[in-house]
């Protein structure tokens, strides 16, 4: 693989198809973790829209993608409130189900003063996704599909259906992919074109704490292996080719979908034809500039604004 890697072949009905969760988000902002037993009080709180597979839709759409959705909600008012505003966004939900037996997902969101944030999940209406949701006809009209924090049989299904259809594959474990067999997460990551990580987790797949030789061991499987490192930039590997890409300095307020972000800022950036090191600046100053606002996806930015941010640093690219 070189880094210059080609994701668009054709042009397509749509860019992207996001597969996973759609949540709302009850985040507090809190200066200390409670104690057993014990209580503090919030500085603030509010009720967002989230989901990992949503976020990314978002963040995809707002950076100019034609995207759309797979997913479940409840036959309730989240589940309304969730699809209207996605449909604002401009991302196709035709494809989403409600149920009449599990509420909407919520993920409870701790945010510290430093922006880190601690999370509690209930999956909800989100575990009725199945292999039996994935519509093939749907599934070709995207160039690309992008699998996120779902169980590794979904993961399974998605991707055979990926390379059925000879359309790109990317994935991004999250928490749940990487409790799964390894074995079997290596099968996935075989077939993968772009594997998105973050450094907890290529720990916990490969089991070394040198993310450079993780990067190493995955990009024998997958052909383009992301580490994600906040503060630290991004690890980008392809064959035998490996870029550090610096972040951005900001005013971190909220990291809660900040790898979200930069999943879509990366694939944007191979769907503009740019190199794998380009893609990932594109990736860091989208995450930069959603972490500079509280939620999941408030902060999240145009491609002006992308365009805008890079120009401040010094970057002038054509995207």
């Amino acid at each position: 693989m070189t880094q210059e890697y080609s994701l668009r072949q054709e042009e397509k009905e749509l860019d992207v198809i996001a597969i996973g969760n759609i949540n709302v988000d009850l985040t507090a902002t809190i200066d200390k973790i409670p104690e057993e037993d014990s209580e503090v009080e919030a500085k603030s709180f509010s009720i967002n829209f989230g989901g990992s597979a949503a976020n990314f839709a978002v963040a995809a759409s707002r950076l100019g993608l034609k995207t759309g959705i797979i997913a479940w909600v409840g036959s309730d008012v989240f589940g309304d409130l969730s699809l209207q505003d996605l449909m604002k966004e401009g991302v196709d939900v035709s494809r989403v189900k409600y149920s009449d037996s599990l509420p909407t997902g919520s993920v409870t969101v701790l945010v510290s003063p430093d922006g880190s944030r601690r999370m509690i999940a209930f999956r909800g209406a989100n575990k009725l996704l199945s292999a039996d949701d994935l519509d093939e006809e749907y599934l070709s009209r995207a160039t690309l599909v992008h699998a996120s924090n779902v169980n590794i049989n979904l993961a399974s299904e998605i991707v055979a259906k990926a390379r059925k259809l000879g359309i790109k594959f990317s994935y991004d474990p999250g928490g749940l992919g990487v409790q799964a067999d390894k074995n079997a997460l290596e099968k996935i990551f075989s077939n993968t074109d772009i594997l998105f990580c973050n450094k907890v987790e290529v720990h916990a797949i490969v089991g070394s704490d040198d993310v450079e030789k993780c990067a190493e061991h995955l990009s024998n499987l997958a052909d383009i292996v992301i580490v994600k490192m906040g503060k630290e930039g991004a690890l980008i590997r392809s064959g035998n080719t490996l870029h550090k890409v610096p972040a951005f300095k900001v005013n971190a307020v909220d990291t809660t979908g900040a790898g979200d972000a930069f999943n879509a800022g990366f694939i944007l950036g191979l769907l503009k034809n740019q190199p794998l090191n380009v893609a990932g600046l594109i990736a860091n100053a989208t995450a930069a500039l959603k972490i500079t606002k509280a939620g999941a996806r408030q902060g999240l930015p145009t491609l002006s604004q992308v365009k805008k941010f890079l120009e401040s640093n010094g970057l002038f690219l054509e995207i």
